[in-house]
């Protein structure tokens, strides 16, 4: 899991802040061509040198994702069409222009560093990652938070950080800290959310439990006319829209600051090291997980070994083994997702974790 540090995020942003570029537009004023390089481009936007914006801009996955899904063409054939010869990429060019150009709904084309990123309804409304930065980033320093690990994929912006104070040894040797870990998505797939988060030290393993602030990146219908296009710029009145998002998510990183919330956890710890599990039904243990988790092969077999590895036949155990797998991998996003499901694992009730195990002893009987 390759990690930035809040310099390194700072910077990170900033280079990225001043190559972005919003616009609105009816779907009918744009259309997709093959490039030089035989692959999908989008033309009909004045190129923007100052936002190193070509006239031909190259598509990012997620954009092609979104062309998929608000086009109604199945993801399986685009694929298909996008990974293909030359001629291939032609047919999903056209494909693309004929159900772009049949649509007069106004669309939002967001930029970044040269690419499109997203293709987002009119009326989009979105928490960007540099200004969520700066509005949040006084509160932590304030609060002498410990930067743990940041990172910007194309689909979020990570903070994870553990709060100065909010440390426990529920099992001797085994150091816990309380945290937080912030995730905010430009791209109009996802919500912008606070998870609390339990960063265990001997190992760098982080789980992501509760959510502590949800909102999803939607707002006023931005309107479109005719052949016009119509950038996005800041105004006052996003500005003013923000404070109270902002007030919001300042007073939540406040509210995590609770020693009676993270002391629940910590006894939370110790039961669940205590939840012990048969040696022999561990394999089979995994391999639930890897059903109800859609974990991979290679995961599921990292975390059986892990777990083999620690000698910990418990929930904690298996919570661990699972986070484990995070450090492995060289996409944040998914390292971040496998952090969510040791969450979700902590979080059932035993008699859920129960039923794993039962499932388990069934699967070998």
């Amino acid at each position: 899991m390759n990690t930035l540090t809040v310099e390194q995020l700072a910077g990170r942003l900033e280079t990225l802040e001043a190559t972005k570029y919003d616009a609105v537009t009816q779907t009918k004023n744009v259309r997709v061509v093959i490039g030089d390089d035989g692959y999908p481009k989008l033309a009909g936007f004045p190129a923007q040198d100052d936002k190193g914006l070509p006239a031909l801009v190259p598509i990012k996955d997620t954009a092609h994702q979104q062309f998929a899904a608000k086009l109604e063409v199945p993801i399986r054939y685009y694929r298909r069409m996008l990974e293909g010869s030359i001629g291939d990429r032609s047919l999903l060019a056209d494909n693309i222009n004929h159900w772009m150009h049949s649509d007069s709904r106004g669309r939002m084309f967001r930029f970044l560093d040269g690419h499109l990123r997203a293709i987002v309804g009119p009326g989009y409304r979105g928490l960007d990652n540099f200004d969520l930065m700066g509005a949040t980033y006084p509160t932590l320093k304030e609060k002498e938070v410990e930067w743990k690990r940041s990172q910007v994929t194309d689909n979020y912006m990570y903070l994870s950080f553990a709060i100065p104070g909010l440390v426990a040894e529920p099992i001797e040797g085994d150091i816990v800290q309380g945290g937080l870990t912030i995730r905010n998505g430009e791209i109009g797939q996802s919500m912008f959310d606070v998870h609390a988060w339990i960063y265990r030290c001997i190992c760098d393993n982080g789980a992501t439990l509760q959510e502590f602030v949800s909102r999803r990146h939607i707002g006023s219908r931005t309107n479109v006319v005719g052949d016009e296009i119509k950038r996005v710029l800041t105004t006052q009145t996003r500005a003013l829209q923000d404070a109270a998002i902002w007030s919001e998510v300042r007073d939540s990183i406040t509210a995590a600051f609770d020693e009676a919330w993270f002391h629940s956890r910590v006894k939370e710890v110790t039961e669940m090291h205590e939840e012990k599990v048969e040696e022999d039904d561990v394999e089979g243990i995994v391999e639930v997980c890897q059903r109800r988790f859609d974990l991979s092969d290679g995961e599921r077999k990292g975390a059986l070994m892990s777990m083999v590895r620690d000698g910990d036949m418990s929930r904690w155990g298996l919570i661990n083994s699972i986070t484990a797998q995070a450090h492995k991998q060289e996409d944040y996003d998914r390292a971040m997702q496998l952090e969510t499901v040791g969450g979700k694992i902590w979080s059932m009730e035993k008699t859920d974790f129960e039923g794993i195990v039962e499932a388990a002893k069934k699967a070998v009987a």
